[in-house]
């Protein structure tokens, strides 16, 4: 049972480990979109409204605005998955933390009980 007991304290840590990372992950990420995010889509949307005012003043034909609103709409595609990029790193984080609180307690014990740890 000592194992056991060992293994759910390995449990124990690597939740709290995974949950003080998700906390900072969530932080990171938000500040990340803030950023990152917030004044590109303020960026794309102005010059949304650019070409949709030229538009109507005719300064650009409908296929122009087309062409020029497309690029727009492929410029907010690229923010977000430049954002899901950032998600996933801030995922793999979260799950290093665990894995190593794992790895600590386990090899903690089994150093105690045969001499090496086994991770």
């Amino acid at each position: 049972m000592a194992i056991l007991d060992d293994l759910r304290q390995a449990g124990a840590q690597a939740i709290s480990a995974g949950a003080s990372s998700a906390r900072a992950q969530g932080i990171a990420l938000r500040a990340d979109f803030e950023n990152l995010v917030r004044p590109n889509l303020d960026s794309i949307l102005a010059e949304i409204a650019a070409i949709t005012e030229d538009a109507i003043a005719g300064n650009i034909d409908t296929e122009q605005a087309q062409d020029d609103l497309k690029a727009q709409t492929d410029r907010v595609r690229t923010l977000i998955l430049t954002m899901a990029e950032l998600t996933l790193l801030a995922v793999q984080s979260i799950i290093n933390a665990v894995i190593e609180a794992v790895r600590t307690v386990v090899n903690t014990a089994s150093t105690h009980a045969v001499g090496f740890g086994l991770l």
